[in-house]
């Protein structure tokens, strides 16, 4: 876990010297230039090691790129709802994408596509496809990817540095095992993050 805050801590030093160029090139909004990191309060409730951001970096008044890296570990699959099982299980990977602001100034309504690339292996012998795959070998690690468009509202409020935001979203993701693609389907997905500006 110490190695994984270090990185976190290089990616927010990066982000920062990506911030000092915005400032320089855009003026004219307000609010428009911080990079945002935001923590998803729900998601810590859960009592796991969860690290789980969305990263906001402005790229213009109406649009800004989206990272939201994740680190699930030692998480229980009954309390997420996921498999309805007690198994423990380990999770790496990251989203990217796109957020364009309709009004073009930084905030209020968006709409954002993004794609995701995660790793995730199981505690023991846990098979994760033994609920939808009876006939196939069991196989406690794969890969999953996803493509997802959303809606929704970020406020931040004049003279803070301060954001929140809310949105939703539909989408196709699948998983990949070695040698074959498998458990395809359709995603939903609702976000509530609480951020920062720096």
């Amino acid at each position: 876990m110490e190695l994984i805050y270090k990185i976190l801590l290089a990616i927010i030093v990066i982000l920062i010297g990506i911030n000092a160029f915005c400032f320089a090139e855009e003026k004219q909004v307000e609010n428009n230039c911080f990079v945002y990191i935001h923590l998803h309060p729900i998601l810590l409730l859960e009592g796991a090691d969860l690290i789980y951001l969305t990263i906001e970096i402005p790229t213009s008044p109406s649009h800004s790129f989206i990272l939201k890296p994740s680190l699930w570990n030692n998480v229980t699959e009954s309390k997420i709802k996921a498999f309805g099982s007690n198994t423990k299980w380990f999770r790496i990977g990251t989203d990217l994408g796109i957020r364009y602001y309709t009004n073009g100034k930084g905030n209020g309504l968006y709409l954002q596509g993004t794609v995701g690339l995660f790793h995730r292996k199981s505690e023991g012998d846990k098979d994760y496809t033994q609920n939808y795959y009876q006939s196939k070998p069991k196989r406690n690690s794969f890969f999953e990817a996803d493509i997802m468009g959303y809606i929704g509202i970020s406020m931040k409020p004049k003279k803070t540095k301060f954001s929140i935001f809310y949105d939703t979203g539909i989408g196709y993701g699948s998983r990949a095992f070695p040698g074959v693609v498998e458990g395809n389907n359709i995603r939903i997905d609702m976000n509530f993050g609480l951020g920062y500006g720096f």
